[in-house]
This record gives structure tokens, C-alpha cells and sequence, in this order.
């Protein structure tokens, strides 16, 4: 079916995605700040982001009970949130500790945890503005991180063991490492 801005097959590299609320949402990583929606997973709608639009690929997409939310590399709108999947709204970041692109947020228990690229950087929010460094300062690298609303996983490496990194909280501040036996591998995502 086409029609509009509706497209039968999905033209656009898919870098995220996601689904909740009855939608599909996919996050392109061809045409920078787009998402693509579909009811049925068949046909496809293409939707502008936020204002200001992200000029880089998102880095992650989850639906979460506060809705859909993204991250991008992009310090204009490095964290966008859409209740609906339709409308997108951008967020800038205030803290003096991000340096880095976000990589992976979540939300869970009223609070948001958001994984960035530099070392050691585990960020947490009452309000997607104002961030506090969350977890411990050791050799880790996060990558991603998922919630089912009570309990988040964070994933990455271990610089420490050259191991596979796997960390949870119930609350944001304190982690727990749970055991990966897999050495020298780098965990990338985790739904």
C-alpha cells in the first residue's frame, strides 16, 4: 500500500527498533532525525522528529511506560520522547559531566538512566534535563541499557577482565555485577 507519506517496504537502513502502545517504530539511520511508524509492521509511515532535529543516527530506541524514547549523538537533541510514537519531542541535556554521545536510556521506578560513550559514565534523571552520574567508577564501558520498568540491565564491557559486562539496578545508584562468563567479548545491546 501506497499512498502519501505511507511506503509499502522500508527504503531506509534501520539502525533501532521498537514497538509498544499498538505501533512499530523504527529509527533510520540513512535519512538522519527520521522515524518510521507502522501499525502491522507492513506499511510504513515516515515522521519527522523533533525540532531541534538530530544531525547524527540514533544510538537507541525503546518503548518504555513512559512512552518511546531515543537517543542520539547528536548535541542538539541527544534524547527525543513521543508518548504516541507520532509526535516527537527533543531534549537538551544539562549537566557538567556529559562529554559524550548517550549510547542507551531507560525508564523505570520515576527515574531515567541513561548509558553514554565515555568510560565509566552511567547518567541518571528525574526529568531528562538535569543528569547525576549514577553506578561506579571502574574500568567499564557501557553500551546499552533496557528496563522492564523495575529492574534495568546494563551492558557492555569490562576493561578491568576484557569480560562481558552485565550490571542492574532497581533504583539507578546502586549496581550489581552479574556474572558473564564469556571473556573478551563486548556486549553491545540488551532488550
Amino acid at each position: 500500500r501506497c499512498g502519501g507519506d505511507e511506503i509499502a517496504i522500508i527504503p531506509d537502513t534501520i539502525s533501532q527498533l521498537a514497538f509498544g502502545a499498538g505501533l512499530f517504530v523504527a529509527a533510520s539511520s540513512a535519512t538522519v532525525g527520521t522515524v518510521l511508524t507502522s501499525p502491522d509492521g507492513e506499511t510504513w509511515t515516515r515522521r519527522e522528529t523533533a525540532t531541534p532535529r538530530p544531525t547524527v543516527s540514533f544510538t537507541s530506541l525503546q518503548y518504555t511506560s513512559d512512552g518511546f524514547l531515543a537517543t542520539s549523538g547528536s548535541s542538539a537533541a541527544p534524547i527525543l520522547r513521543s508518548t504516541d510514537g507520532l509526535a516527537w519531542s527533543a531534549t537538551t541535556i544539562f549537566t557538567p559531566t556529559l562529554a559524550s554521545v548517550p549510547t542507551g536510556i531507560a525508564f523505570g521506578n520515576n527515574r531515567y538512566v541513561m548509558t553514554a560513550s565515555a568510560p565509566d559514565l552511567l547518567l541518571l534523571s528525574s526529568d531528562l534535563f538535569v543528569w547525576f552520574r549514577a553506578g561506579r567508577a571502574e574500568a567499564r564501558s557501557y553500551n546499552a541499557i533496557a528496563t522492564d520498568g523495575k529492574v534495568a540491565v546494563a551492558v557492555g564491557s569490562s576493561r578491568a577482565n576484557s569480560g562481558a559486562l552485565v550490571e542492574t539496578t532497581f533504583d539507578g545508584t546502586t549496581w550489581f555485577a552479574r556474572s558473564a562468563t564469556t571473556s573478551n567479548v563486548n556486549l553491545t545491546d540488551v532488550t
